[in-house]
């Protein structure tokens, strides 16, 4: 049914002050409907042409179910690693320290790498004194 011009303020009036929450209504035919929430987060509603139930009122209400997306996000959230746990004897805190210390002179020397590039591959800048040098190391060795 469409909406008439005279009901467009009083639904768009309304509709914000709603916001969108993480869940579905779930129907008993399977259909999935947007719930909308105050924003007190006081009561709860779905949109039904242009009009708005308390989902739990309809009576092919089944449950309400969190969005796919939400549920991946809480999965990932509730598969991260916690902290690692507090070594509790002196030997296992002097491995934990020698272990971030080999991480960080790990870390010290790729970040020198990058920002200086492969000793191997001069950067042009530096190419022709290399050449140079060779030039002189050779001409040194040839001449005696």
């Amino acid at each position: 049914m469409p909406l008439r011009s005279a009901d467009a303020y009083a639904y768009a009036s309304f509709r914000s002050t709603l916001a969108e929450s993480d869940c579905n209504a779930v129907l008993s035919n399977g259909t999935l409907l947007p719930v909308l929430i105050e924003d007190g987060g006081e009561k709860v509603y779905v949109e039904i042409e242009y009009r708005f139930y308390d989902p739990k009122t309809l009576p092919n209400f089944v449950r309400l179910e969190l969005r796919p997306e939400e549920k991946a996000r809480q999965d990932a959230e509730a598969k991260k690693p916690g902290e690692p746990a507090k070594p509790k004897t002196l030997a296992e805190l002097k491995q934990v320290e020698e272990q971030q210390a080999i991480n960080s002179r790990a870390q010290r020397y790729g970040q020198n790498r990058a920002a200086n590039g492969d000793p191997g591959n001069l950067r042009p800048k530096w190419e022709s004194f290399a050449q140079a040098g060779k030039r002189a190391r050779d001409s040194a060795f040839r001449s005696n």
